[in-house]
């Protein structure tokens, strides 16, 4: 019974913004601007050790971010698309691929 309830849930559609990683890349991509304009005192933390290129490793930790970000959020859209799939109800690429690859295979 537990299991036709979690079946007949309706599955959110992937959303970027939902996604943490965007929102802290974003936040790193604003300290580096403010950095490069302000100079790199304006983004030490206080007592922190002077750090050369402290800019530039904030910039990597974005970049780095954005990346999973990236890579999360494309995982999140195909297993959306696999569940509306197998549930019947998607008309997703990931459908339309079977379909072809069924094809194929009866000839």
């Amino acid at each position: 019974m537990a299991d036709s309830k979690v079946q007949t849930k309706r599955l959110p559609k992937p959303a970027a913004w939902k996604n943490s990683y965007f929102w802290f890349a974003g936040f790193l991509f604003v300290v580096v601007l403010y950095g490069l304009v302000r100079g790199p005192e304006a983004v030490r933390d206080p007592g922190q050790v002077e750090e050369p290129g402290l800019i530039w490793i904030y910039l990597g930790g974005a970049v780095v971010l954005l990346i999973n970000g990236i890579l999360s959020h494309r995982a999140t859209v195909q297993h959306y698309e696999e569940e509306m799939a197998e549930r019947g109800t998607g008309s997703g690429v990931l459908k339309v691929l079977e379909e072809e690859e069924k094809k194929e295979v009866n000839g």
